[in-house]
């Protein structure tokens, strides 16, 4: 494989992804790749010779087998395409992040991910909303705000005894110390709510809910006309990414200005 790059790795693959596939841990024959690929011999020369090459594919005794070189850029392969179509999938969503914001593609692997419709406008929002329904302990950002987040914070934090951590946007802060004022106190009141306020949050809400389940991880993405879409992930890296920047945005986050409401 010696003088080949990624990119001409790739295109290798690319051209001949069925024939490597095909050749497998067992010895095959070039007649029989023919045969069960349903392509001419000589493609099957042509193929067979850039993969032996490349270090992928070697001679048998009665055929050909593939190497663990040509085993591993296979799966390598295979991770990139499953991620491209992650990307894909999700296109619309993660562009209202922004090309500059902080994101880990771990976080679209097998990612749950809902677009907002003219028809079901609100359908990303309440799949953000069954995390904190779910959760026992939920660790958050948010640089927006709907009435029926914190009614939902609210009922969980001062009616079912859940605890939270919020780092919300300044305007943000500005309603909950005006517009929900008195719900706001109430749940600080329990000692189970903290909220900070910080004037650089990215572009999205984020939300960690520590579930029956284990831990999930909801991001809720906006656009012009309100909510953009949902992406939501259990799996231990987006997890784990998830914690790391919440961690670091919550560490540079100021007490919200706002008093508990007296018992």
């Amino acid at each position: 494989m010696p003088g080949r790059d990624a990119s001409d790795v790739l295109c290798l693959i690319e051209r001949r992804e069925a024939v490597l596939r095909r050749v497998g841990p067992v010895e095959q024959r070039k007649r029989d790749l023919s045969e069960s690929l349903s392509v001419s011999r000589s493609t099957v020369d042509r193929a067979i010779r850039e993969l032996v090459e490349a270090g992928f594919v070697e001679r048998g005794e009665d055929g050909y087998v593939r190497t663990l070189s040509g085993r591993l850029v296979l799966e390598a392969f295979d991770r990139f395409a499953n991620r491209a179509e992650d990307i894909t999938n999700a296109g619309n969503i993660i562009d209202l992040i922004g090309s500059d914001s902080e994101f880990d593609i771990a976080v679209l692997d097998g990612a749950d991910v809902v677009e907002a419709t003219q028809t079901s406008p609100h359908r990303p929002l309440g799949h953000l909303a069954s995390i904190i329904e779910r959760a026992d302990r939920i660790h958050a950002f948010a640089p927006a705000v709907f009435p029926s987040q914190v009614n939902t914070y609210h009922r969980r934090i001062v009616e079912e005894g859940v605890t939270a951590r919020v780092l919300v946007a300044e305007k943000v802060m500005n309603r909950l110390v005006s517009t929900y004022r008195t719900k706001t106190q109430e749940a600080l009141s329990t000692d189970r709510l903290e909220i900070r306020w910080t004037a650089d949050l990215p572009p999205y809400s984020l939300a960690l809910g520590e579930t029956d389940d284990g831990p999930e991880l909801g991001l809720l993405t906006y656009a012009d006309h309100g909510v953009g879409g949902f992406i939501g992930n259990d799996s231990p890296e987006a997890v784990e990414w998830g914690r790391r920047t919440l961690s670091r945005l919550w560490e540079d986050g100021e007490p919200i200005p706002i008093q508990p409401a007296d018992d």
